[in-house]
């Protein structure tokens, strides 16, 4: 056994599922290092795991119940497949990060002004005085070719993932020897979900989440909206760089919005720092470009005929958006809200930065159920979340279909 760092010494020896497995370690190396899960067949050939990420734990243990040995950060099934590491190898490196971000923001700026060239002198309306219909398409024998391929998917995408994530949260122990074991009833229950629920952390998290959505549903929808009106319906210079700018966040990821508002308002006065209002405006940047794309097809759909015939009424610009233009958009402007909501209700890239212990969110604590290694709880509140983020879709979508016939009506 070897490794590079300047001390190489055996952290653990284990006789497991046929092998012996060893861990070498180095000192003061946390985060990873070059030392190796090594192993040892009954012929002695020793076998360098591509798993390996090093480090200093030297811990061992074999856990019967599960049927796993946790051997420093792995965690190893009886088929010796590495199924869990504790740690990872990588080094934050923030510089590098914004540097990728710059890059990536320059190449979507580049495809955003492709686009307002192609697109530049044409315009799309919705001129209609009475509702389009629908018509089913006849697919003659291809029918069952496209039915079984929609079932594969719902299946695949839906059914599987979330049948996975139900036995995960109420069964008491994951692993089981047979197949007819996952039928034994005594073996589910509501262990999992009292076990979040007496945590003090989940209710605080639920709260600050549904908070911070709130505000980023309101306060982004409300920007988004003059945003995309000054896009779509005004011809203000400039508009074309407003666009521009509004969708250039789609190339950042959440990690680099993150750490770009930590560094911005952490020294600033004010107080904002450490707040559910930083977490809010993070997310209003980073999902503007999804809202105010949204939003846009709404204004497009509305001719610009019935404005001018509101401003020949005497009608100003508010009185224009108030009585014309945002009853036309409603359905569109709820859909962009409820979008913008349910994107903050799951965003964790931006939000490992800048929460703090009073403001935790449901995505920073379903990754510290996860870390900690308990993988029911963290099932049982990833259903707890997904149900939660059910009824608020069913309650947007309520709330568009109710403006949308409120439109259809006044028409």
């Amino acid at each position: 056994m070897f490794n590079e760092e300047s001390e190489c010494g055996t952290g653990a020896v284990v006789p497991w599922a046929g092998r012996l497995w060893v861990i070498s370690y180095a000192p003061h190396k946390p985060t990873g290092s070059t030392d190796k899960l090594y192993e040892i067949t009954p012929d002695l050939r020793q076998v360098i795991r591509p798993e390996s990420i090093g480090g200093t734990p030297a811990n061992r243990f074999i856990h019967r119940e599960s049927r796993q040995l946790f051997i420093g950060p792995y965690v190893i099934d009886e088929e010796r497949n590495i199924i869990g590491r504790g740690i990872t190898n990588s080094r934050s490196n923030y510089d590098t990060a914004a540097a990728v971000a710059i890059l990536l923001m320059l190449v979507t700026a580049v495809f955003v002004w492709a686009q307002q060239r192609v697109l530049s002198g044409k315009s799309y309306a919705t001129v209609a005085g009475k509702a389009f219909r629908p018509r089913a398409l006849n697919l003659g024998r291809w029918r069952w070719f496209t039915f079984g391929l929609a079932l594969t998917y719902l299946f695949v995408v839906v059914i599987l993932p979330t049948l996975a994530l139900t036995i995960a949260a109420f069964r008491k122990f994951l692993f089981f020897k047979d197949f007819e074991a996952l039928f034994d009833m005594k073996q589910y229950g509501w262990w999992h979900f009292n076990a979040v629920f007496d945590n003090p952390l989940t209710m605080l998290s639920i709260w600050n989440t549904l908070k911070v959505g709130v505000i980023t549903a309101v306060t982004g929808g409300a920007l988004a909206f003059a945003i995309g009106y000054t896009i779509n319906r005004t011809t203000v210079p400039g508009r074309k760089a407003i666009d521009l700018l509004s969708t250039i966040p789609v190339a950042i990821p959440g990690l680099v919005v993150g750490v770009a508002y930590l560094w911005a308002w952490i020294g600033l006065p004010g107080g904002l720092y450490g707040t559910l209002w930083i977490l809010a405006l993070a997310f209003v940047a980073r999902f503007m470009p999804d809202t105010v794309k949204a939003l846009s097809t709404s204004f497009l759909q509305i001719h610009k005929e019935l404005e001018e015939a509101a401003w020949v009424c005497g009608k100003g610009l508010l009185g224009t958006i108030r009585t014309i233009v945002l009853p036309l958009a409603r359905p569109g402007t709820v859909a962009a809200m409820t979008l913008l909501f349910i994107l903050a209700i799951r965003e964790l890239g931006s939000s490992l930065f800048l929460y703090t212990s009073n403001t935790m969110v449901m995505a920073v604590l379903l990754l510290d159920y996860y870390e900690g290694g308990n993988i029911s709880k963290t099932a049982a509140f990833s259903l707890v979340q997904t149900v939660l983020l059910a009824v608020l879709i069913g309650i947007g979508h309520w709330l568009s279909h109710m403006g949308a016939n409120e439109s259809v009506g006044r028409s």
